[in-house]
């Protein structure tokens, strides 16, 4: 079973580790999110086998003893098939029974590069923030809030960087 790090409210680590979803009130855990762009401003999306819902290009639990750095790097292998050097998060987000790490950044693919287990992900695509907002009003993307959506398009210039034209 996989096993989290608490956090407390000031997201500091406790020393409490627990078994996944196993948290008590005042207990908190990490979540983490690649969100890979490339060059057109298109995020790219992973389509969940299991669910059909469209998600990030990659996310997934903090484990137990792993930084939430090692966790962005672990589950865009695991997901994507891609090895990525990550500084921090490009923003955070605090949600009801944790903190949510966004790492952005922007790289020109070819699907050659991207290898995913396909009883896991049954489809990648590419989607502007429209398409993603389109989906979500469809019931068809994760549940996740449109500011942070927005968030993410706006950090692929880079931290605390505006778009340029």
């Amino acid at each position: 079973m996989e096993r989290w790090d608490v956090y407390d409210a000031g997201r500091n680590r406790t020393g409490e580790v627990v078994d996944r979803k196993a948290l008590g009130l005042g207990q908190y855990h990490l979540v983490v999110h690649v969100c890979v762009f490339n060059s057109r401003g298109e995020m790219l999306l992973q389509k969940r086998a299991k669910t059909g819902i469209w998600d990030l290009s990659a996310s997934g639990d903090v484990r137990a003893g792993e930084s939430g750095k090692e966790a962005a790097q672990r589950v865009a292998r695991e997901q994507l098939g891609l090895t990525l050097t990550l500084e921090r998060p490009s923003f955070s987000v605090s949600v009801p029974d944790g903190f949510d790490d966004y790492y952005v950044v922007v790289l020109d693919l070819k699907r050659s590069d991207v290898m995913v287990d396909e009883t896991v992900i049954s489809a990648l695509c590419g989607a502007n923030e429209k398409t993603i907002r389109d989906f979500s009003r469809a019931g068809m993307f994760a549940p996740i809030h449109s500011c942070v959506i927005k968030m993410a398009f706006g950090m692929r210039h880079g931290i605390g960087t505006e778009e340029t034209k």
